[in-house]
């Protein structure tokens, strides 16, 4: 087992902070597990809104994952020396690898939508007048339908060109996954052989959902329309001779 903690010191305009733990084991010569954790904050400037407030559009940046876990294992099956035939060609042999995420949301930005400063560009922020965050442990389809409250935020009045939404203020959904595979190598004859090989992504189906919509004039403001990809099976037969 061994661990090792790090951190990083800012760069540019870009501040870049972590702190990353990692254990490794291998209990026997069938199954060893990876284990690593990264906490990371990365401030830097988005696209500028106000000239002569530049810290304006300075945050955390849509690139920063505040935490993520991640944990791999390697199963290899144990040498089966009864079932006949088929605990010899089908159960032994057998390599199987897994890997889970666990990612916290990422920073979003909210925009208006609308040109309100006169530079040409629709990445002006809108007014926040309340608290943006909803209450947790509501459903799936209430998250979908309303990821944040999209009351707190409002249109600015007319002839005030900045509003005072904080950049990248928000956070979306977290990720979670696991993917599995697993392949053996079957001997044909003395200059050939068959690897099978399946793979299972998403094993648990999880659902996990895209990015909100933030933009203050659009009609689907607030709701999320898309997800990752759910369980997925691949199979796979390779010859080599």
């Amino acid at each position: 087992i061994f661990g090792a903690i790090s951190l990083s010191a800012p760069r540019a305009n870009i501040s870049y902070h972590s702190l990353q733990a990692t254990l490794a084991r291998r209990f026997d010569r069938h199954f060893s597990v990876q284990a690593s954790y990264v906490w990371s904050k990365v401030i830097g400037y988005g696209a500028v809104t106000n000239a002569y407030d530049l810290n304006s559009s300075r945050g955390l940046l849509d690139i920063d994952v505040p935490n993520n876990f991640v944990v791999s294992y390697i199963f290899l099956t144990p040498a089966i020396h009864h079932l006949g035939l088929f605990g010899k060609e089908f159960l032994n042999g057998w390599q199987i690898n897994g890997l889970t995420m666990l990612r916290s949301g990422q920073p979003f930005n909210v925009t208006s939508g609308t040109d309100t400063n006169f530079d040409g560009t629709l990445n002006d922020r809108p007014n926040v007048v309340g608290s943006p965050y909803l209450p947790g442990g509501r459903g799936r389809v209430a998250t979908k339908n309303e990821f944040f409250n999209t009351d707190a935020f409002t249109a600015l009045p007319t002839g005030i060109p900045y509003g005072n939404t904080p950049f990248d203020m928000l956070f979306g959904p977290k990720y979670v996954n696991t993917d599995l595979s697993a392949f053996k190598t079957f001997s044909i004859c003395k200059e050939a052989n068959a690897q099978f090989r399946g793979e299972l992504f998403n094993v648990f189906n999880n659902v996990n959902m895209n990015l909100p919509n933030s933009i203050k004039s659009s009609p689907a403001f607030g709701t999320i329309s898309g997800a990752s990809s759910p369980r997925i099976l691949q199979l796979g037969l390779r010859l080599a001779f």
